[in-house]
């Protein structure tokens, strides 16, 4: 697991326009209902999928001890961060905005959730306000919008693998408020610049017959790609043409293989996989392509995941 990173996707032009927030009608101070770090650190809240990341990032309702959940010894932990607190409606009470991050060291995928108090004073989830979606990879830091409407999202294009990683992230802030039903962004840039060095990886699989099944990589990108990673989560599997493979590990999520011949811009690579073991329960598999440390981006996480049929 330690290989693997998630590279956020660039130049992708953002859907819809721009929403406005109505102002409150009374002019009186806001009534805090924030709710302390002290009372989220141990409670049972709703995280959201991370785009890209697969099983990886436990999503759902998860019961946190000290701030953090983790699903394994080997799985990426889940940590909140310090919550901040603004006007995300049209009412006089200020929500709590608590950045949820997955990973280790410095590869972390960090998003933005929205919490409120019920009527009975439990905690309540509100939405997503910001994460790793369309062309944001991670969000860097989060603070108060103008007069606490709000949160300005320091947002980021790119998760760095590493201190040796040449490719760095371009940041914007933006701004998201709630809108009617959902949470919208108000302000600030709606795209990145676009990259050179990106590319745009696609993956399928196929079950051939009894413990057989084939992935396809495809290089939708302009440039060659030199190195891609193909992990098929929740089961024990070698490729069998390991010419064109690095090897495959077996970290405790499933199967970890290497392509480092690289793959021509349009052109598709197909490995013959073998399944080893697989829990009996399993009747289906996730399988994921990403580009490795320090290698080009992928300006489209959405097609990097498919799943195939186990039995």
């Amino acid at each position: 697991m330690s290989r693997i990173r998630i590279a956020g996707a660039a130049a992708l032009a953002a859907a819809g326009a721009l929403g406005l927030l109505a102002q409150p009608a009374s002019a009186a101070a806001p009534e805090i209902s924030q709710i302390p770090r002290a009372d989220l650190v141990n409670a049972k809240l709703m995280i959201p999928p991370v785009l890209g990341w697969g099983q990886e990032c436990s999503s759902g309702k998860l019961t946190f001890t000290n701030g953090t959940f983790l699903a394994g010894p080997n799985a990426q932990p889940i940590e909140l961060g310090t919550p901040v607190y603004a006007n995300l409606d049209s009412d006089v009470r200020l929500e709590t905005a608590l950045p949820v991050s997955c990973g280790r060291g410095d590869k972390k995928v960090t998003q933005v959730i929205a919490l409120d108090r019920n009527a009975d004073k439990a905690i309540s989830y509100r939405g997503m306000v910001v994460g790793a979606q369309q062309d944001i990879a991670t969000v860097v830091s989060i603070a108060p919008g103008r007069d606490n409407q709000g949160i300005d999202a320091r947002v980021a294009d790119y998760v760095p693998a590493g201190p040796k990683d040449q490719v760095q992230p371009h940041q914007q802030t933006r701004t998201y408020v709630w809108n009617l039903n959902k949470i919208i962004q108000r302000g600030g840039p709606t795209a990145f610049a676009a990259r050179d060095e990106a590319t745009d990886l696609g993956v399928t699989a196929t079950r051939v017959a009894g413990k057989k099944f084939t992935v396809t990589v495809t290089n939708h990108g302009k440039t060659t790609a030199p190195h891609q990673m193909v992990f098929v989560y929740g089961m024990r599997a070698e490729a069998d043409n390991a010419d064109a493979m690095m090897g495959c590990d077996h970290p405790e999520l499933g199967t970890l293989c290497e392509h480092d011949l690289g793959l021509a811009a349009g052109a598709s690579i197909t490995f013959n996989f073998e399944v080893k073991s697989v829990p009996a329960t399993m009747k289906s598999a996730l399988v994921r392509v990403a580009s490795s440390a320090g290698r080009p981006i992928d300006t489209n996480i959405n097609d990097n995941e498919t799943t195939f049929a186990v039995k």
